[in-house]
């Protein structure tokens, strides 16, 4: 057996105390057999949660996984495992999280793992289908679950709730209060709105001969008893692209929608909006670090502004920033001797923040004046009629230069690398994915074809991109006279 050479991962675990489900060399031997083959976990990120001590980690390691990340909430579990693993592996190759495990996959959606496992920890959640959501976010090929049954003896898939223990770090005393029981086909059913497949079928380890056998054996599942021993079972899910079996509120709103789609987006918008990102004080107060730290080369495109209106104006010609926020942009224009310029910003706590107070026109809609070069840098992806305020734009020059920067949609990939320059910039997890939640819904993007399409509809000239970083692309583009 693998944990016969490794028996301090046996010894140090308080569930090989327990009188059901105990841990032995053969029992974690042959149950990481049976979920991490080899062939499954080479090469492979493995996200490991409520991990105990490890165990599986070092399994993982030593059949060749890429690393390894465990977490657990509880502290003596975390400073063990580093502990043990430590002994046999570099500190590079593994990471231990203290944390509680829904928070973290909270706190971290933009991280991704080959591999995440859920063994002993699906029944802690009350809510499990929230749970598995956030597990299943967090896997980009295998999610493998190792959980209680349930009764599924009509044939009708089921969850159930019933008080249950969780271990603890204290011999004799686990935690204990109500939990959920996910069926097999249940978990089928919420997997695949998560659109995860079954990657084969149940699974069953080599019979466990020296302990009790909660995979085998036939043991009690449709009971309270806090000591009843329930049935557990194995399987692994893979993440599919083809089309899977909708739930029916997915089939309803969608249905509706095709319909009737101003009525969904409306109801949409009603509930998203109550928790949407809002410019107040707490965020002028802080505006311009924010938008350096946040905006790739925020401030090389103004830059890029000031380039075009020394080739194309003169002093006293209007120039418009759009967005003016607390006033940067207008200031840099002032200092360099431009007369007539103004902003327009739709936060009067901006405004009341802003360098040039005199200069800021509070405003939602473009103003009726007639500029000659006006920008709107990172503003138009919050306004809702995106294509009419370009219009108003248009209507208001006799002619001019419009520019244009806005956020679009960024792969996987290359979100990934947005995330890691606002991480260099002392952005931390927690407020990316805070910030990310809060936008959603008052932010809307749209392709770059979009921007490109538009502005040449509505009537604007020599349309090209100047400037890209990130998925944050700036547009420019001209009127003629006449």
């Amino acid at each position: 057996m693998f944990f016969d050479q490794y028996t301090e991962f046996v010894e140090n675990d308080v569930r090989s105390q327990r009188g059901t489900t105990q841990v032995t060399s053969e029992s974690l031997t042959k149950r990481c057999q049976a979920l991490l083959p080899a062939w499954l976990v080479k090469d492979k990120t493995i996200l490991d949660l409520g991990h105990c001590l490890g165990a599986f980690g070092h399994w993982s390691l030593a059949n060749g996984a890429k690393h390894y990340t465990g977490v657990d909430i509880q502290k003596s579990f975390c400073d063990k495992s580093e502990q043990l693993l430590s002994k046999y592996w570099d500190t590079d190759e593994f990471t231990i999280e203290q944390d509680e495990v829904q928070e973290f996959l909270y706190k971290t959606p933009h991280k991704k793992y080959d591999i995440v496992i859920v063994s002993g920890i699906i029944h802690c959640y009350v809510n499990p289908i929230t749970f598995m959501e956030a597990v299943c976010n967090a896997a980009n090929e295998v999610v493998v679950i190792e959980t209680q049954e349930a009764d599924e003896s009509t044939g009708i898939p089921a969850i159930q709730f019933k008080i249950f223990n969780m271990v603890s770090d204290n011999i004799g005393k686990p935690y204990s209060g109500w939990s959920s029981a996910v069926g097999f086909n249940a978990m089928r059913a919420i997997m695949g709105e998560n659109k995860f497949e079954l990657y084969g079928e149940r699974i069953y380890p080599q019979k466990i001969e020296g302990s009790h056998d909660a995979y085998n054996d036939e043991i009690e599942i449709n009971t309270s008893n806090v000591y009843a021993a329930p049935k557990r079972y194995m399987v692994r899910y893979r993440r599919t692209r083809r089309e899977v079996k909708t739930s029916l509120q997915y089939n309803v709103l969608h249905n509706v929608q095709k319909h009737n789609p101003a009525y969904v987006s409306a109801a949409h918008s009603k509930i998203i909006k109550t928790e949407k990102w809002e410019f107040d004080d707490s965020v002028a107060s802080r505006f311009q670090e924010e938008a350096r730290s946040n905006i790739p080369d925020y401030d090389r495109v103004i830059e890029m502004c000031v380039d075009l209106a020394k080739r194309k104006l003169g002093s006293g010609d209007l120039i418009v920033d759009v967005g003016s926020a607390l006033g940067h942009t207008v200031d840099v224009f002032k200092q360099i001797g431009y007369t007539n310029v103004i902003g327009v910003e739709s936060s009067q706590a901006m405004i009341n923040n802003s360098l040039h107070k005199e200069s800021i026109v509070l405003s939602d809609i473009f103003p009726d004046v007639h500029p000659k070069f006006v920008m709107a840098n990172w503003t138009l992806h919050f306004v809702d009629e995106r294509r009419k305020y370009i219009e108003d734009v248009y209507a208001s020059m006799e002619s001019g230069t419009f520019i244009l920067t806005d956020k679009t949609p960024q792969s996987d990939e290359v979100k990934e690398m947005y995330y890691d320059f606002k991480r260099s910039h002392g952005i931390s997890d927690t407020y990316i994915y805070e910030k990310e939640h809060k936008l959603k819904g008052y932010m809307t993007l749209l392709p770059i074809q979009w921007y490109l399409d538009t502005l040449t509809s509505v009537g604007f000239t020599n349309v090209q991109i100047i400037n890209s970083k990130y998925g944050f692309v700036t547009f420019y583009c001209e009127k003629k006279y006449g």
